[in-house]
């Protein structure tokens, strides 16, 4: 009996330390060195590329490095510029035409409120102008909010700008020389006293985190060009902004493309848009199979987290890192489980 409140104290305490240096690092040191993350990240995309130009066209170590860490940022330069520019043009139009979308809406709501009033023997215009205040308060509300925030905010807005541009800087420095100095740095890590910690520490962190993450990004990458590409072939005018929105509403859990697509394929076939709503609920069913077969296959049976675990991560990680913790809380779970795991294989 005593044992097994002793092993039980043993888990608690294991757990709770895990938890509390995951914790810290993520809030700490993390931000720190995250650029050398991304840095060593893209070391290894680039690896290949940059071997051959050492090798077979016999490039110096450091002009390689710097062509090929070049030649990946202005193509994702070039990708954002052209997506951002797309998705601030709809936007406008968006914002243009809501007007015309709001008067639209002002007839289904007179309709309504009309039908209420008749059904309820209200007087009339008496359910509307309530609403009518209602709305006017809500935006009135929404815009002083808005006002207030961007005079608040626009100082560290342009802090935030300032270290978005010094991270790229040091996320390109540490690209080219994590790429020169690959060979050396894993003769240390060979060498050092740790050496068998280190390896099976990364490689159950890079298994399991680094699954995670990638399929994530791949999967939400795939379901917004499907999107996209589905919205486009529609004729809708804000096929991009609306396809990027929904790639990232995709990676929450219990929502998905399902919580745009499913209402929105009702609305046309009452609408008697029969093709509109067959090509929505298509482009709803490719991106329902490419999470379902995508996720699974990157991630393996074991690794993943299932609805509820994601929820209760993102949660916490919203509430304890912010809009960032979207990603840090499934990840800080997966990391505290597989340092769990590795501590207790050590121990045996």
């Amino acid at each position: 009996m005593d044992d097994v409140r002793v092993r039980k104290r043993k888990i608690i305490l294991r757990l709770t330390g895990i938890t509390i240096g995951v914790y810290l690092t993520f809030r700490y040191l993390l931000p720190v060195v995250i650029p050398f993350l991304l840095g060593a990240a893209l070391a290894v995309f680039l690896r290949k590329p940059y071997l051959w130009l050492c090798r077979r066209v016999k490039l110096p170590k450091s002009v390689a490095a710097t062509l090929v860490t070049a030649l990946l940022t202005a193509l994702i330069g070039v990708v954002c510029f052209f997506l951002v520019r797309e998705v601030i043009y709809q936007g406008g139009n968006l914002v243009q035409n809501i007007p015309g979308y709001v008067d639209t809406a002002d007839t289904w709501v007179r309709e309504f409120c009309e039908a209420c009033e008749r059904r309820f023997k209200l007087e009339d215009g008496e359910v509307f102008d309530w609403l009518n205040a209602q709305w006017n308060n809500g935006l009135a509300e929404i815009g002083s909010l808005i006002v207030s925030g961007l005079l608040n905010n626009s100082v560290a807005l342009v802090g935030f700008t300032v270290k978005v541009g010094t991270g790229a800087v040091v996320v390109f420095l540490a690209t080219v020389l994590f790429l020169m100095y690959w060979e050396y740095l894993g003769r240390a890590a060979a060498s050092s006293p740790f050496r068998e910690e280190i390896f099976k520490l990364k490689n159950k962190l890079l298994h399991a985190g680094g699954a995670y993450i990638k399929s994530q990004l791949i999967v939400m990458t795939l379901t917004a060009l499907v999107c996209c590409i589905g919205l486009a072939l529609l004729g809708n005018p804000y096929s991009i902004l609306l396809g990027v929105g929904i790639g990232l509403l995709d990676a929450l859990p219990l929502f998905g493309t399902g919580t745009v697509f499913i209402p929105w394929v009702i609305v046309e076939a009452v609408r008697g848009e029969w093709m509109q709503a067959v090509v929505l609920a298509v482009i709803y069913l490719i991106t329902y199979f490419i999470r379902e077969i995508l996720e699974t296959r990157i991630m393996g049976n074991s690794m993943g987290l299932n609805a509820l675990e994601s929820l209760a991560a993102i949660y916490v990680g919203l509430r304890l890192f912010g809009i960032i913790g979207v990603v840090l809380g499934p990840f800080g779970v997966i990391t505290i489980r597989e340092l769990y795991g590795f501590d207790e294989n050590r121990g045996k």
